[in-house]
């Protein structure tokens, strides 16, 4: 994907809160960049495809950052939630994004600090749609209509009238699962209306805007594994994940 407006080989250094004009339904995020340019936030749309350190308009392939590790989750529900700043590594707790909500937990005698908007872009955000509808309190209820038949063998899924899903993604397979995951989970659905319930009681106006810190319930994902890249503290035995 190419950004307009991003200088190339530009660096996401930090991702900071969500804002929206007070009336509209058009959100974006504050990103900070380096090299530090005017560009400073994206549309929602655009997450999919966010993360801390990774390259923006690269002019040549590039080597992913951070230190590399996988865990298996036994129960999301021991989890804490923590801001960035409450994070030991100073080289961490010191950015302008430090107010931004992390799942807190530890395994194998180190302490992870998850941000929350990274678990969700890896669980729920694989497409913009996705990533609008979240934000739309009762979304999945205005865009589709969930009956079963025959108990739980069989699932009839109508798309409802109003629905946002755009037309040419409709036969889109990977989608689709994706989308059954969270119509279908009983646990995957509620953490994902977790989001705009979060946003509703979390956000704040601030002038001419609705600003809010990410934050959701994460789905319990026992017996998962997860793999990825942070900024390992060995002393300290602290990971912070990208």
């Amino acid at each position: 994907m190419r950004f307009k407006d991003v200088e190339n080989n530009s660096t996401i250094r930090e991702i900071g809160p969500l804002f929206c004009r007070l009336g509209g339904s058009g959100w974006h995020i504050n990103v900070k960049l380096k090299p530090s340019q005017k560009k400073q936030y994206f549309g929602i749309s655009q997450i999919p495809v966010l993360a801390r350190r990774r390259v923006l308009n690269p002019t040549a392939e590039s080597l992913p950052a951070g230190f590399l590790t996988s865990i298996s989750i036994e129960d999301t529900r021991t989890w804490k939630s923590g801001l960035i700043k409450s994070c030991p590594i100073s080289a961490v707790n010191s950015r302008e994004d430090a107010n931004q909500w992390c799942f807190v937990f530890e395994h194998n005698e180190t302490q992870y600090f998850l941000p929350q908007l990274e678990l969700a872009r890896v669980l729920f955000f694989h497409y913009a749609y996705l990533v609008r509808l979240s934000l739309v309190h009762q979304g999945l209820i205005q865009d589709f209509d969930v009956r079963r038949i025959d108990g739980v063998s069989k699932v009839l899924v109508d798309i409802m009238p109003t629905s946002s899903l755009p037309l040419y993604v409709r036969g889109d397979h990977a989608l689709r699962r994706v989308l059954a995951w969270i119509l279908l989970d009983d646990d995957a659905r509620r953490s994902f209306e977790s989001i705009a319930r979060h946003q509703l009681q979390d956000g704040y106006d601030i002038e001419k805007y609705r600003v809010w810190c990410f934050q959701f319930d994460p789905p319990l994902l026992q017996g998962a594994g997860l793999t990825f890249r942070g900024h390992y503290d060995r002393n300290k035995k602290i990971v912070f994940c990208l």
